[in-house]
């Protein structure tokens, strides 16, 4: 129980002094938000100590998720993602890619490969698609890997349509605005590591 209280104490503070730094720089939002990205973070820790334990993956995944956190709640709030946030996930990629070089040239070019749909998505959907996703999905790809990105993308716009539908019918948003897609790639790369095996079952 203390490991694990550590670990929640650990994540709420790392968010919180992210969200301190992104004050410092103009891309803060509201203490409120910063509370409850504080405690995803937390408890997200604490879901990587139980799944893996404090190996590897758990390194890794945890960077990740710290800065996936991070760039939802800036998307949320600004409708932007900050350069220097998609750099830190392409410095995780880097690495992954260190520990693990034998994956290096595919994961490139996965991540190429997703950067590219990305940019063609936005490019026929004239802008709907921010920038930011493009530069986010590439290096995703990067650590994540070619079937894993599928599954992250494929999951990002299940997802995005479900909430776009939702939003439609409440009126809340229309047809053509510009969507946040930030927040829908964090949720798939979590269904990805915490709900995979649940989702396989469902269809066996």
């Amino acid at each position: 129980m203390g490991k694990i209280i550590l670990i929640f104490v650990i994540g709420f503070i790392l968010q919180y002094a992210i969200k301190i730094y992104l004050d410092e720089v103009g891309y803060g939002y509201h203490r409120n938000l910063a509370y409850i990205s504080s405690a995803i973070e937390g408890t997200t820790l604490i879901l990587l100590l139980n799944k893996y334990g404090l190996d590897y993956n758990f390194f890794i995944y945890s960077l990740l998720f710290t800065v996936l956190i991070t760039i939802t709640f800036v998307d949320l709030t600004r409708k932007i993602i900050p350069n220097r946030l998609n750099l830190a996930v392409f410095i995780i990629g880097l690495i992954n890619a260190m520990i693990n070089p034998q994956s290096f040239l595919s994961n490139l070019g996965t991540g190429f490969l997703a950067g590219s749909l990305f940019l063609a998505i936005a490019l026929i959907s004239g802008g709907a698609m921010g920038g930011g996703d493009i530069k986010l999905i590439a290096p995703l790809g990067f650590i994540l890997g070619f079937y894993s990105t599928i599954y992250v993308i494929l999951m990002t716009f299940i997802v995005g349509a479900i909430v776009s539908i939702a939003l439609l019918i409440m009126k809340k948003a229309k047809l053509m605005s510009e969507v946040a897609l930030a927040p829908y790639i964090t949720i798939a790369v979590y269904i990805l590591v915490f709900a995979n095996n649940l989702i396989l079952d469902l269809f066996n």
